[in-house]
């Protein structure tokens, strides 16, 4: 499916072709990495023109591709118990592979038909990581449906700055000159969707209160709201989910920057891992 899309392009995939980068060529005109050619200054050289087409050709065929079905983005297909603790954090943990994925696909240094791809692709699956959290949003929990619709409107606003990125790059191609005065609002949405990535971690934070029991005076009893067999459960299924150095604690290569989704897996393994906190059935 994505060779369809990516087979008209020149050059093909794998050519490094960064958005920000705006070379110059000649004193009189501006001349962008996409072969676009001269500005105001000429017309668009005949080269350029067909690249341009190429280009906007991949993205029509991007728009084309069928959508993820509903049910392939749930693990069950039983409807799960929205009021149940336990089930919401598989949910949620299930919710954040589903984001990590999303996150991971997307590579700066991708040719621009390749990024494109990635930026459409990813957001089906934050796509699935908001529907797996949709009933949960409805639970009579004081909790679960609070940080369910937090979550969910993080995945919709990662959703909208996607496709906010794919749409104005391919606007700025199709504009004499378009690419360079379009580049910092590529860098502010940049910026804006790791800040919303950042909110996550916020978010897993928070998640932990729907594990825990409180007592009638609203303080915590340092008991949880889980058995010992579904707490250990949740512990292999977020080993499973993100690797087993999620037990010592995430860690990058020099340069490298942990994924969001990763940092609010820890959390939860973390405190999960706290034996201060004790199951219902201990």
């Amino acid at each position: 499916m994505p060779d369809k899309c990516l087979s008209g392009l020149n050059g093909g995939p794998g050519t490094p072709l960064a958005l920000w980068v705006v070379e110059s060529v000649h004193p009189e005109a501006t001349h962008d990495p996409l072969g676009r050619g001269p500005g105001r200054s000429g017309p668009m050289r005949p080269e350029a023109t067909t690249r341009t087409v190429a280009f906007l050709a991949v993205v029509a065929c991007l728009l084309t591709l069928p959508l993820r079905a509903e049910g392939a983005c749930l693990a069950s297909p039983e409807s799960p118990d929205r009021n149940n603790p336990h089930q919401f954090v598989v949910a949620f943990i299930e919710s954040l592979q589903w984001g990590k994925q999303g996150s991971s696909r997307v590579q700066p240094d991708a040719a621009l038909g390749d990024l494109l791809l990635q930026l459409t692709l990813a957001q089906e699956d934050y796509r699935c990581a908001a529907t797996i959290l949709d009933s949960f949003a409805e639970s009579t929990d004081h909790f679960i449906p609070r940080i369910a619709v937090l979550a969910r409107k993080t995945y919709s606003a990662l959703i909208e700055f996607d496709r906010r990125l794919v749409a104005e790059t391919t606007a700025a191609l199709d504009t004499p000159g378009g690419l360079g005065s379009v580049i910092d609002r590529l860098s502010s949405l940049g910026a804006a969707k790791t800040e919303e990535w950042t909110g996550l971690n916020h978010i897993a934070a928070a998640s932990v209160y729907v594990l825990v029991k409180f007592g009638e005076n609203g303080a915590p009893s340092r008991r949880l709201r889980i058995t010992r067999s579904e707490r250990r459960e949740l512990l292999q299924k977020l080993e499973r989910a993100f690797g087993p150095g999620i037990r010592i604690g995430l860690r990058s290569a020099a340069g490298d920057t942990v994924n969001a989704a990763d940092g609010a897996a820890y959390l939860l393994y973390r405190f999960l891992t706290d034996r201060k906190w004790r199951a219902m059935d201990e």
